[in-house]
């Protein structure tokens, strides 16, 4: 869960300067209204760019404005926020123009680009409100949002070897309109003669997109490799309820139903239109035991899914090449498990320590070059997590985690682009008088 604030312990404006055209300010303010309404303010800017022989020009504005009422038991709020950049990218250049150090008789080093064409804009505007209600036997929650989304990106991977005279420069563009909501309820009962918390939720999120695959040169359109306009509407329904089956064993047992509509509207190719759904049920099942001397064990399973791409639901031709392909499910089931303990057995450190599984019956690969996406094999993830948080002190805390991946397809190949292992520490020091650090 995210709480973003809504009351700032004194207002603030920063102003940051750096090498390379680093600037950046930042300005936020909150200011009480009445007793229970408070309105919360900020705004960033940013422009940097960078050690590149091609300035990278990056501007980048935020702005938050969050009006706020009631408390925490019972209130409302309304955020708006917006988000826009530009720059231009400098991406990857071969090792062996820096090992020659010329391109087309011109020097070229390791901070020079091959297109220096290549870059990007993108926004993000939102609208979004939250209600909520909570007492001794239970909680209302209501929340709503829409949002606004575009993105122009050029790139270059392969420079000259398709397009020999324009150059292989391609652009990815997106623009969609984004509405969702959420309703959930969760009381306190009985069940039979055990103490039982239920919840129920429905969630409804509707996206409306216009995206496509170009070719260009110098982010001047050649051609179109696809153009779409896509409906994606997906509606789940949930229900849980958490039961104590003994005073040291705990169950949580819960149901989810998923539903998912699409349509592709194809403005390159009409044999790649149409429109398909799909639907899944996902049981879940928890215990939980303990605490003893200050430890609990857990075991959760449950079935999930992730979804593919809507153009590849209703595919048949591939748009680059004309050929002939499948299309691919709309939803994909998971399942999954995890086994692991929880601890503050010593003084001041919790940690947990977990091993777990997860089965997808389909990995989703998408080829960036022609527009299209691939599924590809079942697969199997299987790993270990152990997270600890140290607070010795009301001034210092330690963040240490560490998650060890084994992924791979059933035929026993490496999933590309998974990562196998991730590992981070922080330490924090606050309040020692006027300072702090981390």
């Amino acid at each position: 869960d995210i709480h973003y604030k809504s009351l700032l312990d004194e207002s603030f404006a920063q102003v940051t300067l750096g090498q390379h055209g680093y600037q950046r300010g930042v300005l936020a303010k909150s200011l009480p209204l009445r007793d229970d309404v408070t309105l919360l303010g900020a705004l960033e800017w940013m422009g940097n760019d960078g050690p590149w022989t091609v300035p990278e020009k990056l501007q980048r504005k935020n702005a938050v404005f969050r009006i706020t009422q009631g408390t925490r038991h019972s209130g409302g709020s309304i955020s708006l926020m917006a988000y826009d950049a530009v720059w231009n990218a400098t991406d990857q250049v071969p090792q062996r123009l820096i090992n020659s150090g010329t391109l087309n008789g011109r020097p070229f080093g390791r901070f020079d680009s091959v297109d220096p064409t290549d870059g990007g804009s993108t926004s993000r505007y939102s609208l979004s409100g939250e209600w909520h209600d909570r007492d001794s036997n239970g909680e209302t929650k209501v929340t709503a949002y829409a949002m606004q989304y575009a993105l122009q990106l050029f790139s270059n991977f392969t420079y000259a070897m398709d397009r020999p005279v324009t150059g292989d420069q391609f652009s990815q563009q997106d623009d969609r309109n984004i509405f969702g909501g959420k309703v959930s309820k969760s009381w306190s009962h009985m069940l039979g003669s055990l103490d039982a918390r239920s919840e129920v939720g429905v969630q409804l999120r509707n996206d409306r997109i216009h995206v496509g695959l170009y070719e260009t040169q110098a982010r001047q359109v050649l051609g179109a490799t696809r153009v779409d306009d896509v409906r994606e509407t997906m509606l789940g329904v949930y229900g849980q309820s958490t039961m104590g089956l003994t005073p040291w064993l705990r169950t949580i047992v819960g149901l989810r139903a998923d539903t998912a509509y699409f349509s592709v509207s194809s403005l390159t190719n009409s044999a790649n239109s149409g429109k398909t759904n799909a639907s899944l049920l996902s049981p879940k099942l928890s215990f939980v035991a303990g605490p003893w001397n200050k430890t609990e064990f857990f075991f959760n399973t449950g079935n999930g899914f992730h979804s593919n791409d809507a153009r590849g639901t209703t595919a048949k031709a591939d748009p680059k090449t004309g050929d002939s392909v499948d299309p691919v499910p709309g939803l994909v089931a998971l399942r999954g498990w995890e086994l692991g303990m929880r601890s503050e057995i010593f003084s001041h450190l919790q940690s947990s320590l977990s091993y777990w599984k997860l089965k997808s019956d389909s990995e989703l690969l998408y080829v960036g070059d022609a527009g299209t996406t691939q599924a590809s094999h079942a697969s199997q993830r299987q790993g270990i997590e152990f997270n600890n948080r140290w607070t010795p002190s009301d001034h210092f805390l330690l963040d240490a985690d560490l998650a060890l991946t084994h992924a791979r397809f059933v035929t026993g190949d490496r999933i590309p682009n998974a990562v196998d292992s991730v590992a981070s520490i922080a330490a924090t020091i606050k309040d020692i008088g006027p300072w702090s650090g981390s």
